[in-house]
């Protein structure tokens, strides 16, 4: 038997002190981020890569705790509807390119819980955890 993530679920990823609450992707936005994969005259395929993270990043994460600026004030994200605003999913990058994130991400919307692998080693990241949480709430659904 296979397992569908709903789009009302929500995953919790744990990682280096942070918390980022993500929900999955829908079909058309997993089609989007395929997208950006480009066929080449030479027959190679080409990601680009770092519009794919931006894409996860802005469509996916709905929540985050443990991040600071500079002025050590809690990070709050910005939203534009349901999604972060551009200037908003720039500034995450920035900082979850360096972390395992994508990699847990896609995990939690696969439906594997836990320990996150790395997909190279097979083997356990440490300190990173995925959990799958309560389904968004009816307040929340109406509000987006």
């Amino acid at each position: 038997m296979m397992k569908i993530a709903r789009l009302t679920d929500r995953f919790k990823i744990q990682m280096e002190g942070v918390t980022v609450m993500v929900a999955p992707l829908s079909g058309r936005q997993k089609l989007e981020m395929t997208s950006l994969i480009d066929q080449r005259k030479d027959g190679k395929f080409y990601i680009d890569k770092a519009a794919q993270e931006l894409y996860l990043i802005k469509h996916s994460v709905k929540e985050l705790k443990g991040i600071k600026d500079h002025d050590d004030i809690d990070y709050s994200l910005e939203f534009e509807g349901e999604y972060l605003n551009d200037t908003c999913a720039e500034e995450l990058l920035g900082f979850l390119v360096n972390t395992y994130f994508t990699t847990a991400n896609t995990q939690a919307m696969s439906g594997i819980f836990g320990e996150v692998v790395n997909p190279m080693t097979g083997k356990p990241i440490d300190g990173i955890v995925v959990d799958r949480v309560a389904k968004m709430k009816e307040e929340e659904k109406k509000e987006n």
